[in-house]
């Protein structure tokens, strides 16, 4: 199990570990002691949390994502002028849209890491473009149920910076107290 995980995020091109609070550790992976399996793709100068499925109960709800992303500076939600489903902007920009049966959100981040997202784990996550001729890129979409609720608040906050203006994301780390 764990080297398969290690061989699917592998395929898109980043090496695997593992991370997790009071975890055992795997190749390619941790169980936490919640049972939550923790896999965590190297993108460079950080390490990003990545997908758990099918292990302990940690399911994120349309509730959980909201209370996030209105938590993050301004912030507003509004209706989708098409589909009508919540979608959040940080001044005037979607940097968040839920599906339409709210088991599924789209997050704006880069492409890249999108693309590498659907490459690490293509059930849980999709690289989604427009349907129409230009096929333009538009976001990470990600099965709520299949993604642990830790990696759904980092992309929260990463697909809030990416729209959200520099100054402001720049405001935002100086306001939060240093880490320990």
């Amino acid at each position: 199990m764990m080297g398969a995980l290690s061989n699917a995020a592998s395929a898109g091109g980043a090496p695997v570990t593992g991370v997790a609070p009071q975890s055992v550790t795997g190749r390619g992976g941790s169980l936490s002691a919640a049972g939550d399996l923790v896999v965590t793709v190297d993108l460079g100068s950080r390490k990003t949390a990545m997908f758990a499925r099918g292990y302990g109960a940690c399911v994120t709800t349309a509730d959980d994502i909201r209370r996030w992303a209105t938590a993050l500076p301004e912030v507003e939600e509004a209706s989708h002028f098409r589909f009508h489903v919540p979608v959040f902007k940080v001044r005037g920009r979607t940097f968040l849209g839920m599906g339409k049966d709210e088991t599924t959100a789209v997050f704006c981040i880069s492409e890249q890491e999108a693309d590498n997202a659907a490459a690490a784990d293509p059930g849980s996550c999709a690289a989604v473009r427009r349907q129409d001729a230009s096929r333009s890129f538009l976001g990470l979409q990600v099965e709520l149920a299949s993604v642990c609720g830790e990696r759904i608040r980092c992309l929260v906050e990463e697909a809030w910076r990416e729209q959200a203006p520099k100054r402001l994301a720049a405001g935002r780390d100086q306001s939060r107290p240093a880490s320990p």
